[in-house]
């Protein structure tokens, strides 16, 4: 089982602050739950109708909305998520309720500006939201995918908007309605992880009742699972193969909810009944292994509190216990091998705290889990709820206070991969971050192109034949935290009468870029740079054609908060970068007072390839898939030329750069163990200005010294550059 991680975070925070249409589909709820407010924080009123929902109804899904995509990598601590339908008016929002397996498709709703309803949505990084429409009704809400992301279930109004039903959708099949019992209504909660097996409720014949229902896409039929003996059942859960079912039933007489099991060897629904002295049980979402054969949940005991509960065909239902010192407990899910339970629970001093059960260990708080594996959560950080755990129970996900008193995700494991506890706000950037580091590539070959060679070969300052130069450069550029150095030599001669100029050069170079949380990436290596200068007899103009070719080593350190202390993951992957630089220079096309004024252009084609690597070190670490930028620019300006005495000139450059490529290339992989991602690119500055102030010096007729300072606007040239070389003809 593979969790991701990104919309909850955004979906807490909206939570108390986001009115939200009442779209949500949930029956009306058992007596028992609206009670022992005191015991737990979720909000009961005393009443649900058909169409009700509440903050009950919806924090138990959060089991479904780990989510990891959609955040722009546009800056170091940002965190942003899927979007919306794009619409404008008070009623435009998004709410993720289920993931693939895999981790890379999101389903949920999302609101219609200014228009009432909402539409069921299927999320991927490359194609964004999807709407799903509706069945011919105002409103749809999806509410469950297959483990590929292929199908999707929930429940959408049909035309007229009289009453809504179950539909499975498909990008072959569209929206299929899945029709009822025999009455009006029917919603979709669950689907089997191949997608030919969903589950729900519908309404019988006569409209009635409602019961659970399993449909199958081998007849396209909806099987009625029937009841413990009372009126109403609901299915909420499925195994992955979709042969078991899970859910809640009223028992004979109505007085209570029991939750059963219903298996498709026997046909028959199950009453895994309740603790002595008990009335009732219950199970939140999908609190089942995958194959079926462990059921988790709650239920009243003699004392009248609640006990979670696992439960298997060979032991019953056992009693999980409380906490230390605690009166209830409640599980909300599972692993998939059925051995570790998780949910939350009160403890000594009547706090809720998320919990974890195993045979072994009993059970204990989510806290005192990571701190036998040495790790300590912050003491400003409560965590409230477990809500899901991956397929050995190793990771755990839930909610809870955050250090400013809000509701927000946490992430925990404790494994041979790596311990600790992350939450998604600052967890998810530095994964986002790594897309920036091609961008080192392509800023080296652009401080060879106009740093060390910012003029043709040609416009040396000396006189024709052949020629050797030296010079070193550095710059800094404050947006991106990148400072940069390369130090070349080259050599070069003419040709046809001094109308041609070919050079070579080789180069090493290096960059650092800061990243957040102490993290650092760092590239290192050598280039051979290639030019060819033409310049017609007697011309005014120079056309020169350059190429630039780097390979480099790399260290990526990816530094995050890993239970409120620095930590770091690192990686070194190769990396390579080539470029393509073409330019025009119209010498002394005119006098401006003591200065000759010489315009160019350039068009610049740039490639910088980042590879595939695993990190190492660290309590989550990732592996990133390889990154290639494609980068091309335009640069129009113009070069002021003076002689301030015989041996020295004065330059001064005024350029204007446009890149016309947007973003980066993205960023995707998997962090080990948990869950994949697949971010945007970072964003580009499209347009900005440099200015530089150069001076030469001719120490003989044959050599001259020549040195420059540079400053650039905010944009992908460095705030400050500045170089120094010599150049030699012989």
């Amino acid at each position: 089982m593979t969790l991701s991680l990104q919309a909850l975070t955004v979906y807490l925070r909206s939570m108390d602050s986001m009115k939200i249409p009442p779209t949500g589909h949930f029956r009306q709820f058992p007596d028992h739950l609206m009670q022992k407010q005191n015991k737990s924080p979720e909000k009961r009123p005393s009443s649900l109708d058909k169409l009700g929902r509440t903050e009950f109804a919806l924090k138990p899904l959060l089991v479904a909305v780990l989510l990891s995509f959609g955040l722009p990598a546009k800056a170091a601590d940002t965190f942003s998520g899927l979007g919306d339908f794009s619409y404008s008016g008070s009623l435009a929002y998004s709410k993720a309720l289920g993931v693939s397996r895999d981790g890379n498709v999101v389903v949920g709703e999302g609101g219609l500006g200014d228009s009432p309803g909402t539409h069921a949505f299927r999320w991927t990084a490359a194609g964004g939201m999807q709407d799903l429409g509706t069945l011919g009704g105002y409103s749809s809400t999806a509410s469950g995918v297959s483990g590929d992301g292929s199908a999707v279930v929930g429940w959408s109004y049909v035309a007229g908007n009289a009453y809504y039903r179950a539909f499975r959708w498909s990008s072959g099949g569209g929206m299929q309605n899945l029709g009822t019992l025999g009455g009006t209504q029917s919603s979709a909660s669950s689907i089997s992880a191949d997608g030919s097996v969903v589950a729900g409720w519908a309404d019988i014949s006569g409209n009635t009742a409602y019961h659970a229902f399993r449909w199958t896409s081998s007849d396209s039929s909806m099987h009625d699972l029937g009841t413990l003996g009372g009126t109403n059942s609901d299915a909420r859960g499925l195994s992955a193969d979709g042969s078991v079912v899970v859910g809640i039933s009223q028992v004979a007489g109505n007085a209570n909810y029991h939750v059963f099991r219903w298996s498709l060897s026997d046909k028959l629904m199950q009453d895994l009944g309740t603790f002595a002295g008990g009335a009732y049980s219950y199970v939140y979402g999908n609190g089942v292994s995958s194959d079926g054969a462990v059921v988790v949940g709650y239920g009243d005991t003699s004392s009248g509190d609640d006990h979670a509960f696992r439960w298997t065909s060979a032991s019953g239902k056992a009693d999980l216990g409380v906490l230390s010192g605690g009166t209830y407990s409640r599980a909300s899910a599972v692993s998939g091998d059925g051995q570790v339970v998780v949910g939350h629970a009160d403890d000594a001093v009547g706090q809720v705290a998320a919990m974890r059960w195993t045979q072994s260990g009993g059970m204990q708080s989510v806290a005192q889990w990571l701190a036998a594996a040495h790790v300590t959560v912050p003491a400003d950080w409560s965590l409230q709820y477990a809500t899901a755990t991956n397929g050995d129970g190793t990771v755990v996900v839930g909610y809870g206070d955050n250090p400013d008193g809000n509701t927000e995700a946490w992430i925990a494991r404790a494994s041979g991969i790596g311990s600790g506890i992350i939450v998604p706000s600052n967890y998810s950037p530095t994964l986002a971050r790594i897309g920036d580091m091609p961008r080192q590539g392509l800023d080296l070959s652009s401080l060879a192109f106009f740093g060390a060679h910012h003029r043709p070969l040609m416009d040396s300052g000396l006189n024709a034949g052949n020629c050797a130069w030296a010079t070193a450069d550095a710059a800094h550029n404050d947006s991106y935290r990148i400072d940069k150095q390369l130090a070349e030599a080259g050599a070069c001669t003419d040709l046809a009468d001094g109308r041609w100029r070919l050079g070579a050069g080789v180069g090493t170079a290096s960059s650092q870029q800061g990243l957040s949380y102490d993290g650092m990436g760092k590239y290192k290596g050598q280039y051979v740079y290639a030019e060819a200068d033409y310049r017609p007899e007697a011309g005014q103009w120079i056309a020169s054609l350059s190429a630039l070719y780097g390979s480099w080593n790399t260290s990526i350190q990816r530094g995050y908060l890993n239970a409120g202390a620095n930590d770091r993951s690192t990686g070194r992957p190769d990396a390579t970068t080539w470029s393509l630089r073409a330019r025009a220079d119209w010498k002394d096309l005119a006098r401006l007072g003591a200065f000759s004024v010489s315009p160019f252009a350039a068009l610049t084609h740039s490639e910088s390839h980042l590879g595939a690597y695993t990190e190492t070190g660290g309590g989550f670490p990732a592996r990133f898939d390889a990154q290639t930028w494609r980068s091309d620019e335009v640069r129009l300006g113009t070069v002021l030329h003076t002689a301030l005495s015989a041996s020295t000139d004065l330059r001064f450059n005024l350029e204007a750069a446009q890149r016309l490529d947007n973003s980066g290339p993205g960023v995707s992989g998997e962090v080990l163990g948990l869950f994949s991602f697949s971010y945007a690119g970072a964003k580009v500055k499209s347009a900005w200005g440099r200015i530089m102030a150069e001076v030469d010096h001719r120490l003989s007729d044959k050599s001259l010294i020549s040195a420059n300072i540079n400053v650039a606007s905010a944009g992908e040239d460095p705030n400050w550059g500045l170089s120094v070389g010599y150049k030699l003809a012989f």
